[in-house]
């Protein structure tokens, strides 16, 4: 047991280190600590799995940085197992193509699901919605009995939702899935999510 505690500590550490790296103030340090710390150990992940994903997001995003602060503003970069979720809106398929190879130069990525779209921006009303569909949807979830929410990540662009994560249960999938129709405004669904078979 002692043996155990002593390999899972440096895991633990470099766990609060990434945390601490996100909160800027005293009081956001402790409710990051406590919130990230309960919403890994409900997770489906295991904890070592989160923290290398917290770990490679943070990298990625820092990667963004070198085709312009620009991109990294408009992109969204998730990232469950080793499977990046990039969505977001660029002018470009140029740009868009930069991305994807920044993402895929990360030596521990496993999978790029580029869903970036080429299209104008949207308005500040449609930026408003996409942000009231996404708060909507992750409060449907998280007080949803039948749903484990910590297991999905959404992400909203131009009204279109994208579902993201692990899960066990493929009825729990299909219950998130038809909340996401059912919400206000979303236009499609379109779920990444891998749905896991115990072993």
């Amino acid at each position: 047991m002692v043996r155990k505690s002593m390999q899972i500590f440096p895991i633990i550490a470099c766990f609060f280190g990434l945390v601490l790296l996100q909160a800027c103030t005293p009081v956001g340090t402790g409710a990051t600590v406590a919130a990230t710390v309960g919403a890994v150990a409900l997770e489906e992940r295991s904890l070592k799995d989160s923290i290398k994903d917290r770990k490679m997001k943070l990298d990625l995003l820092a990667d963004l940085t070198q085709i312009g602060l620009g991109i990294f503003s408009l992109v969204n970069v998730n990232v469950v197992e080793g499977r990046v979720l990039l969505t977001g809106v660029v002018d470009t398929d140029e740009q868009r193509l930069n991305v994807t190879k920044i993402a895929w130069g990360n030596q521990n990525v496993r999978d790029v699901i580029n869903e970036i779209l080429i299209e104008e921006k949207g308005s500040f009303l449609d930026f408003s919605r996409d942000v009231w569909i996404k708060n909507r949807l992750e409060a449907s979830y998280t007080f949803n009995r039948d749903i484990l929410g910590l297991n999905y990540i959404v992400e909203v662009v131009g009204s279109r939702v994208y579902i993201f994560g692990t899960t066990k249960s493929a009825t729990e999938l299909q219950k998130a899935i038809n909340l996401a129709k059912q919400t206000a405004y979303v236009r499609k669904v379109i779920s990444h999510v891998i749905v896991k078979q115990d072993s």
